[in-house]
């Protein structure tokens, strides 16, 4: 297989995260879980070999927060995200990351985790 520009795309659930089943169970992995979503821009050439062009970067959004910024500014921990009540930010002490809930649930910023909508007021 040869290509200039392939994309490659990939998904994956988690079970990280504290949930409940419908039965009433409740436990980490339980309950809905976070998803990722990847993809890459690849070129495959009849050699194998590099093709040589330089790497891309995407600029921060500026609606985010920074968040080394705001990591330094708070430090380790988890944190409601200053306008989006279904993320949350994951900081280790001078970095960190902004994480999304699952489909139907907020950050919960008393329990620090993602619950159902009904159990979350979002102030953002």
């Amino acid at each position: 297989m040869v290509c200039d520009h392939c994309v490659i795309s990939w998904k994956w659930h988690t079970g990280n995260n504290w949930g409940c089943e419908d039965s009433g169970e409740c436990g980490v992995g339980l309950g809905p879980q976070e998803e990722f979503w990847g993809c890459a821009d690849i070129a495959i050439t009849p050699d194998g070999k590099p093709t040589g062009s330089p790497p891309t970067t995407t600029p921060r959004d500026p609606s985010q927060p920074d968040v080394t910024q705001f990591c330094i500014e708070h430090g380790a921990g988890i944190f409601p995200h200053p306008t989006d009540c279904s993320s949350y930010i994951k900081c280790n002490t001078d970095s960190g990351i902004i994480e999304q809930c699952p489909a139907g649930t907020l950050f919960n910023p008393t329990a620090l985790f993602c619950d159902w909508e009904s159990n979350v007021t979002c102030n953002v």
